[in-house]
């Protein structure tokens, strides 16, 4: 047997250290890194985001201006009012935080481990990240 020749157990072999590096290392399951294409159009998507949430913000701060007390109400509309005022604000809290963590990610793409799980450090699925960008974690450890 020469050098060059590859006999049937060294095959087996190769396979056998494939299949153990694989479980190992989980090298079945690396995803391909994200193109410059992708975080183009997450940055397009995180954008329009950022549009849509400053509008309703705006709306949303209209809403819960204070009601002049001269402004007459029945005791129920007002219950109705001020339970609806709750319920705004509530709504505008939620799209502040939002529209902070859509400006933090896109200073986050610059770095290197964008797209990656905090928790478990695999990529984030491209389409996750296309429908909710300000996502840290992948969907395993968002579930947990």
């Amino acid at each position: 047997m020469n050098n060059t020749e590859i006999t049937l157990e060294t095959v087996v072999i190769l396979i056998i250290l494939k299949e153990l590096l694989s479980q190992h290392y989980n090298i079945s399951k690396i995803p391909k890194t994200m193109t410059n294409e992708d975080i183009l159009e997450i940055k397009k998507i995180i954008n329009i985001k950022i549009e849509e949430l400053n509008k309703s913000i705006s709306e949303y701060k209209e809403l819960t201006a204070p009601v002049s007390p001269d402004v007459a109400y029945g005791r129920i509309s007002r219950m109705d009012a001020i339970n609806n005022k709750s319920v705004i604000e509530s709504a505008l809290r939620e799209s502040e935080l939002k529209l902070k963590r859509l400006k933090e990610t896109l200073f986050r793409m610059n770095e290197p481990d964008f797209g990656k799980c905090v928790n478990c450090r695999k990529e984030i699925p491209l389409n996750r990240l296309k429908y909710i960008p300000e996502s840290v974690r992948c969907v395993e450890c968002a579930s947990k």
